[in-house]
């Protein structure tokens, strides 16, 4: 069993292929080397995907991870981003960023890059951890598969990319990546692909429909909206739905 504690001390860790030679994703740099370099793995059983990402850090004194809460500014923060798309294309995809003590920010994107909800959740989980002795900060990502948007396509190749911000280098932020990235990291036509990962997805599978908004205004005056969603349960099975919605504005 895997412990999420960002330690990475479990067996399959270092039994995992590790990929690394990230890569600073500005324009026309002499040395496009990362000045400090990251490294990843990824391992999965059938409905969990675990991502763990080792930083190196020579100025642990300089890490910044002053964001506690989900969802919150984590991108001011030393971070590290995973984006993947189970169909393999790129029009859709998922980001997950992680700062040093564990706090999630997700969206997931459409339209190649052009559009991001940052209202979306994913069920994920992590955690940081700092190593002063190695001088490394590491953070071990869950993705369970039953939180992610599948496309009908879905298989065992996913477009892949694992990114990092870097705010303890100094002023200037070092933006790296392991797939060769320019100028952003949105681009998700030049992810790499990460192979053999999960593919029987029908357990997890779920079509949605166009949802609907209606506005009416009740006896009382006051003005009531309803939300329609089709959703068709595809999976074979009989599954139980938790639905929270929000209103903002």
């Amino acid at each position: 069993p895997m412990t999420l504690d960002g330690q990475l001390s479990e067996p399959v860790w270092a039994a995992a292929s590790w990929y690394s030679n990230f890569r600073r994703i500005e324009l026309d740099l002499q040395t496009p080397e990362a000045l400090v370099q990251t490294r990843f793995a990824v391992v999965h059983d059938a409905t969990l995907v675990y991502v763990g990402v080792v930083c190196d850090e020579p100025n642990l004194a300089g890490l910044k991870a002053a964001t506690p809460w989900r969802d919150g500014a984590v991108w001011s923060d030393d971070c590290i981003e995973v984006f993947f798309d189970p169909g393999g294309e790129g029009r859709y995809y998922h980001q997950v960023m992680v700062n040093p003590i564990g706090t999630i920010y997700d969206s997931h994107s459409a339209d190649y890059g052009l559009v991001h909800s940052r209202l979306w959740d994913g069920a994920f989980r992590a955690a940081g951890h700092v190593d002063e002795e190695r001088q490394q900060w590491s953070v071990e990502l869950e993705i369970p598969l039953g939180a992610l948007v599948l496309p009908r396509d879905s298989g065992a190749v996913w477009r892949w990319n694992v990114a990092r911000e870097r705010h303890a280098g100094g002023e200037a932020v070092e933006l790296s990546s392991w797939a060769p990235m320019q100028d952003s990291f949105h681009q998700p036509l030049l992810f790499g692909t990460m192979e053999a990962m999960p593919s029987a997805y029908d357990a997890f599978r779920f079509d949605l429909g166009e949802p609907a908004v209606g506005i009416r205004r009740q006896a009382s005056g006051r003005m009531a909206i309803g939300l329609t969603w089709p959703i068709t349960n595809a999976t074979g099975a009989d599954v139980r739905l938790r639905a929270d919605t929000q209103l903002v504005g």
